[in-house]
C-alpha cells in the first residue's frame, strides 16, 4: 500500500464509528470482486454435469481478468472443441496465475488438440503442449491427470518433439504409486498405442477390478474391443452402461460413446 493510500485508510479508521471500517472494507472487496463472481459456482456445477453451453452462458467471462474464470472458460471451450479460444484464455490465465498446475494441464491439452488439427504450425503447438504439461507436473508432482497427459505425450510424440518412452515409463510408475487404477489405465493406453492389444486389455481388466464403477474404464474397454473387432456384444453392453452413467468432464463425451456404439452395431 502506498503512503497516500495508508494515510487515507488511517483517516477513515479514525473518523468512522465502531464497525464502520469493517463495512467499508466489505464494500471495497465487493467492488473489487469480478463482476461474474456470483455465477461462477453455478457455471462450475453446470460444467461438472457436462452442460457446457449452459455453463459458458452462466459464466459470462468476456474480457475477464480473473484466472479462475478464465480457467473454467478455457475448459468449457476445450470441451466444445474450440481449442484456439481455449488456448488463448488459458494462456492468459497462466500469466495471471503462473503457479497453477491445473491451468497448465488444460493449456497443454488445448495446445495438443491444436497440434493434432494444424498443418504448418503443428510442431510449434506440440512443443508448447509438452512445455505446458511439463510445467504442470513441475508445479504439482502429485497431479495424476497432468502426469497422465504428459506420459501420453511422451509415448505418442516423436523424439524430435521431446517424445521419450523412458520418461513415460518413469511417470507411469509415479502415477501407479499415487493411484493404482489410473496407473493401469495409462499403461493400457500406452500398450494400445503400440498395438499391443493383449497387454492393453490385461491392464484395463486390472484397472476395472480396482475401480469397477469408473466410466472412462468402461469406455476404454469397449473402444479396445471395437478396435480389434472382437467381443462386440460385450462392447455394446459396456457402452450402453456408460451412457446411463453420470459423466464428468474427465470422461469421454457421450457423443463419442454413441458413435462407438453405432460402429459396434448397437
Amino acid at each position: 500500500m502506498s503512503i497516500d493510500q495508508t494515510t487515507i485508510m488511517k483517516t477513515l479508521t479514525e473518523s468512522l464509528p465502531k464497525g464502520g471500517m469493517f463495512r467499508v472494507c466489505m464494500c471495497v472487496a465487493m467492488l473489487a470482486a469480478p463482476q461474474w463472481a456470483g455465477d461462477l459456482e453455478r457455471a462450475r456445477q453446470l460444467y461438472q454435469r457436462t452442460e457446457y453451453e449452459a455453463a459458458l452462458q452462466a459464466l459470462g467471462t468476456e474480457d475477464s481478468q480473473d484466472a479462475r474464470g478464465l480457467l473454467l472458460a478455457g475448459q468449457i471451450d476445450y470441451q466444445l472443441g474450440q481449442y484456439k479460444a481455449a488456448s488463448e484464455r488459458l494462456e492468459k490465465a497462466s500469466q495471471l496465475e503462473p503457479r497453477s498446475a491445473e491451468i497448465f494441464l488444460w493449456l497443454g491439452r488445448s495446445l495438443g488438440r491444436q497440434a493434432e488439427t494444424a498443418t504448418f504450425t503443428a510442431f510449434g503447438y506440440a512443443r508448447q503442449c509438452r512445455q505446458a504439461l511439463e510445467r504442470a507436473v513441475a508445479l504439482d508432482g502429485k497431479h495424476v491427470e497432468a502426469m497422465s497427459a504428459l506420459a501420453s505425450y511422451y509415448v505418442k510424440a516423436p523424439s524430435v518433439l521431446g517424445g521419450s518412452p523412458e520418461k513415460a515409463e518413469k511417470l507411469v510408475a509415479q502415477i501407479a504409486a499415487l493411484d493404482a487404477a489410473q496407473g493401469q489405465y495409462v499403461q493400457a493406453q500406452m500398450a494400445a498405442h503400440r498395438k499391443d492389444f493383449a497387454r492393453a486389455e490385461a491392464h484395463l481388466q486390472r484397472a476395472a477390478e480396482m475401480a469397477p464403477d469408473s466410466p472412462k474404464l468402461l469406455f476404454a474397454r469397449a473402444e479396445l474391443y471395437i478396435q480389434q473387432k472382437r467381443k462386440l456384444e460385450e462392447a455394446r453392453v459396456l457402452l450402453r452402461r456408460y451412457l446411463q452413467m453420470p459423466l464428468t468432464p474427465e470422461d469421454p463425451p457421450r457423443g463419442a460413446a454413441e458413435r462407438l456404439l453405432a460402429e459396434a452395431g448397437g
